[in-house]
């Protein structure tokens, strides 16, 4: 256990200190890291998108028919669309 919280420690250094801009979602498409790098790419604080899923904000167009698609995340098995 203790080894575990050392290693979750240290990527999170490494990701938040990182030159490059990095995030990551869950399972569900929501935003759960979001570094400094992000930050100055895209504009937004990471206190602004952590918890808000994806598309919300990276993918421009028809909001409706992503909801629609947005079940891929949660269950990324082929799938006919």
């Amino acid at each position: 256990m203790r080894v575990a919280i050392m290693h979750e420690t240290v990527f999170e250094k490494i990701i938040t200190t990182c030159a490059v801009a990095y995030f990551a979602v869950d399972a569900k498409g929501e935003v759960v890291l979001w570094n400094k790098q992000a930050e100055k790419l895209f504009g937004w604080q990471a206190d602004d998108i952590l918890g808000e899923h994806f598309y919300s904000f990276l993918i421009p167009g028809n909001i409706q028919e992503i909801e629609r698609h947005a079940s891929f995340f949660a269950d990324p098995l082929p799938e006919r669309f």
